[in-house]
């Protein structure tokens, strides 16, 4: 089986927004049910580790500029884009498991 080379980070577009996302490895998973981790901690786990950066993202008019505050700002209470964001990391498994599948058929 070969890998696909979408398993880099890249670009995705929402909008007239662009977000740089990398995979997230289930290696790094926190959530595991019978643990104290919620599902919220779970889910900004993923988000912070495979945002990467953004472009034209504006708040009140002003560039909102990348960094770890924001970035938390974003996944509370941006709903839309945070489900954007991670359902597209959830595409980068969707596309290999097709790969995987339909090269073993």
């Amino acid at each position: 089986m070969e890998l696909k080379t979408d398993l880099e980070q890249h670009w995705v577009k929402f909008d007239d927004m662009e977000f740089l996302i990398r995979p997230y490895p289930l290696s790094q998973g926190a959530y595991l049910p019978g643990t104290n981790n919620t599902h919220g901690e779970f889910l900004w786990e993923k988000f912070d580790y495979c945002l990467l950066d953004w472009k034209n993202l504006t708040m009140d008019g002003e560039e909102f500029e990348f960094n770890n505050d924001n970035k938390r700002m974003l996944f509370d209470h941006a709903s839309l884009v945070s489900d954007f964001i991670l359902s597209n990391i959830h595409e980068f498994d969707i596309d290999f498991l097709m790969e995987k599948k339909t090269s073993s058929i």
